[in-house]
């Protein structure tokens, strides 16, 4: 999943997306029965390759937080609420 990311919560009436409508690239999500829209992630700073875990229940993304040169690992809950910062490597992280 890339830019342009858009899928299926497994509640079947929310989906997921990536956007830069605040200037940065954030995750939201879209209620489709309510139309209400929410930012999973905010802030000054980029998000990329968000992905659900097979459980469906967390997060995983590389996040330049710190640092807009340095990516590191991070995950949360699906709902959204606090990143918890995964690699402290100070570089380029892959997954």
């Amino acid at each position: 999943m890339g830019y342009g990311m858009l899928g299926w919560l497994p509640d079947n009436k929310t989906i997921f997306f990536q956007s830069e409508e605040s200037g940065y690239s954030h995750l939201y999500m879209l209620d489709v029965t309510t139309g209400q829209k929410r930012a999973l992630t905010s802030g000054k700073f980029e998000i990329y390759s968000p992905t659900l875990s097979y459980d469906k229940k967390t997060w995983y993304f590389l996040a330049n937080e710190t640092d807009a040169g340095i990516r590191e690992l991070y995950k949360m809950p699906v709902q959204g609420g606090p990143m918890t910062k995964l690699t402290s490597m100070g570089g380029g992280i892959e997954y």
